[in-house]
């Protein structure tokens, strides 16, 4: 499941909630037991939550390996 649109609704540091929209996306259920590893599985949930996104809130490495800059 993505759920965007909630940083403007209620901004951090913020109790006060704002009118807006907030959009939740489900996606196709992952199955734990299709993955060899805790990582595998990981990277398919975090790629599935990204796919959700607009483009300026996708990371562009992966958080596992770290950034390379």
């Amino acid at each position: 499941m993505t759920i965007v649109g909630t940083h403007e609704v209620m901004p951090k540091g913020r109790y006060a909630i704002k009118p807006g929209r907030v959009t939740v996306i489900f996606h196709d259920p992952i199955e734990p037991k299709d993955f060899v590893s805790r990582d595998h599985l990981m990277e398919e949930v975090r790629a599935a939550i990204e796919s959700g996104l607009p483009e300026q809130y996708r990371h562009t490495t992966n958080p596992m390996q770290g950034s390379s800059s």
